[in-house]
């Protein structure tokens, strides 16, 4: 029996010493590294210097000094490894990072214990 997930996601955390300002839609547009076309106004929650968190039409991003985080549910889930591979490996290659995590997240929607098991 196969089951479709009710969601199937990806997200991609480092900790390390970061800069939130940075990280604003602006500055990711300016590096051609999302399209403007991804962004509105409601996007931003907060841009701040100890937090940058907002949302594009496929993926979230979190900021803080010492943990970036992104994620999505949208297909392809690579284009969030190449957003990440980008900005660390091309624009912010001086960026102290400790440690890099990929989780993939996938909930399943059954009726029953049964069906579970």
């Amino acid at each position: 029996m196969n089951i479709a997930p009710t969601i199937d996601g990806l997200n991609i955390v480092l900790a390390g010493n970061f800069n939130p300002r940075i990280f604003s839609p602006d500055w990711f547009v300016k590096q051609n590294l999302l399209e403007e076309s991804d962004l509105n106004e409601e996007s931003i929650e907060v841009i701040h210097p100890d937090i940058c968190k907002f949302q594009t039409e496929w993926c979230s991003f979190i900021v803080s000094k010492e943990r970036f985080q992104i994620e999505s549910d949208s297909a392809p889930l690579i284009r969030v490894s190449d957003l990440v591979s980008k900005v660390f490996g091309e624009f912010l290659v001086h960026t102290p990072i400790s440690a890099f995590g990929i989780n993939r997240v996938v909930h399943f929607g059954v009726k029953s214990e049964e069906i579970l098991n």
